[in-house]
């Protein structure tokens, strides 16, 4: 029965050690897939730049107003596919609620407005885009 005391001990450590390996192993790996997947999701579009320096392309990546091109591509009417100037698109951006507010009013009284549509170099028009439709605000509260 002597040698089998030490042959347990012996076993426990080793399976100690293996357990505490997998153990730091995982959480190696668990990390660097957050870090990855982290980094992944940040990742910026980097759009093609025309002739005139403008980036041009598609906004649907673009997770904030910065992130999308100078020239978004677009559809205008009669089915015409070209390019929107987001400065355009954006208008005047109201800097309180109550501008917001106003603004959004004051477009819904205009009706839609018609914006150029243009080629991939931002200066030759192929046609307008009719930025969407807005309903009033209610500012009463109740």
């Amino acid at each position: 029965m002597k040698l089998a005391f030490p042959i347990l001990v012996g076993r426990i450590l080793i399976a100690g050690g293996i357990l505490t390996a997998g153990i730091l192993l995982g959480t190696i790996a668990a990390e660097s897939t957050i870090a990855l997947t982290e980094k992944s999701s940040k990742a910026v579009t980097v759009y093609p730049k025309n002739e005139n320096g403008d980036t041009y392309g598609s906004a649907f990546h673009a997770s904030t107003n910065e992130e999308k091109p100078d020239l978004i591509e677009a559809v205008g009417e009669d089915g015409v596919t070209g390019y929107i100037r987001k400065k355009d698109l954006d208008g005047d951006m109201p800097k309180t609620p109550e501008e917001a507010t106003a603004l959004m009013n004051k477009q819904q009284a205009e009706g839609p407005r018609q914006i150029p549509l243009y080629e991939k170099d931002g200066k030759t028009v192929i046609g307008t885009f009719t930025a969407g439709e807005t309903k009033p605000v209610d500012t009463k509260e109740e």
